[in-house]
């Protein structure tokens, strides 16, 4: 594979999302991820899945916002750094899953051998986007 690195195991939360695609079963078209941490929109479900749905995109992703509860340094620090992540986003080289709100359909899930690299990592969203970058330059 391409990671130059492999843990023994995945990490928790790649764990807990194979046990979600488990529990699931084959029925499902489309896998939709999200964390329980953040508030999400009412449509998120519907922004996510529609363009697997269309058959538009193979993964979909969301970003998060942060609201300032305060105007310490490192919070603001941290609500800039949030904002210019969300803003790179909608530049190619940038773009990167976020596995707090994220949404693949089966097929690509199959096709980029999702299960054997969550299995094999600690970081979804950033494993992931680095296979998905690695397969478009067809990397070995």
């Amino acid at each position: 594979m391409w990671w130059p690195v492999r843990p023994r195991a995945a990490g928790q939360k790649n764990h807990n999302l194979l046990a979600g695609v488990d529990a699931v079963g084959p029925a499902a078209e489309v896998y939709l991820f999200c964390d329980s941490t953040h508030q999400a929109a009412p449509d998120l479900a519907r922004q996510l899945a529609g363009p697997l749905v269309r058959g538009e995109a193979a993964f979909t992703t969301g970003y998060h916002e942060v609201d300032p509860g305060d105007s310490q340094t490192a919070t603001l620090g941290y609500a800039f750094c949030v904002m210019l992540m969300r803003l790179l986003q909608a530049m190619g080289a940038f773009t990167q899953l976020w596995g707090g709100a994220m949404g693949m359909s089966r097929a690509a899930f199959e096709k980029y051998g999702v299960r054997s690299l969550w299995s094999e990592t600690v970081v979804d969203d950033c494993s992931l986007t680095a296979c998905c970058r690695c397969a478009a330059r067809v990397c070995g």
